[in-house]
């Protein structure tokens, strides 16, 4: 869920750092250095799991799947849509 296509990356490490336990305190030292490097937006689903929603697509997607999800039944309403074009990214800054 790192940008590491950017230069930045390279320059701190973060390319080259096992995406483990064992270094998970230096993943959270640079990301929290270096903010701009997390995609987002990120969606934690009910299972555990997490979506980086990047774009339009992947985001309604994720949204159609949780419809049917008990638990997201009153944050996603099915009578209007929770965006529209361009609201993600107002919504997420």
């Amino acid at each position: 869920m790192a940008r590491l296509a950017d230069p930045t990356p390279q320059e701190v490490g973060l390319r080259d750092l096992p995406c483990d336990a064992d270094h998970r305190t230096r993943w959270l030292e640079v990301l929290t250095a270096h903010p701009r490097l997390i995609q987002r937006p990120i969606i934690t689903l009910p299972d555990g799991g997490a979506v980086v929603a990047r774009d339009d697509a992947t985001l309604a997607a994720v949204v159609e799947r949780l419809r049917g999800v008990p638990s997201c039944r009153g944050v996603l309403s099915s009578r209007r849509p929770m965006w529209r074009r361009g609201d993600r990214r107002r919504l997420l800054r």
